[in-house]
């Protein structure tokens, strides 16, 4: 049976993720990106604002994937960035490289859609 549009829409497909972080001796939770987020990403690694990205990348990424155990994102200001950019490179790289795990964004990915940033969109949206 295929699904309906009501059905699409209404399914619950988001993953929260419990991962342990030693350096702040706790442990915090990450989410998929929606479709949305996925592709704003993707502009900003590939588009004009790539430069901005490097600018503090591991709090920006970071900021995407923090979430509560409902899901909900923790950082969404400049401020919460700017602030979580000032944690220990260890902490966030944990948070990385589980963020990109969970969302199928891998090295390779990124530099893929690097190598596709002068030639326009990349075809079927990019990411798997």
């Amino acid at each position: 049976m295929t699904m309906t549009k009501a059905g699409i829409i209404e399914a619950s497909d988001h993953k929260t993720k419990k991962i342990r972080i030693p350096e702040w001796n706790d442990h915090v939770f990450i989410r998929t990106l929606t479709g949305a987020e996925h592709d704003a990403f993707e502009e900003m690694i590939t588009g004009p604002q790539q430069k901005m990205l490097r600018l503090n990348f591991r709090g920006r990424f970071a900021a995407l994937v923090l979430c509560d155990e409902n899901g909900d994102q923790l950082f969404t200001t400049d401020a919460d960035i700017q602030a979580l950019g000032q944690k220990s490179t260890r902490a966030l790289d944990r948070i990385i490289t589980a963020g990109r795990r969970l969302n199928r964004l891998t090295a390779a990915d990124i530099k893929e859609l690097e190598g596709n940033s002068e030639g326009g969109p990349s075809d079927a949206s990019g990411l798997n």
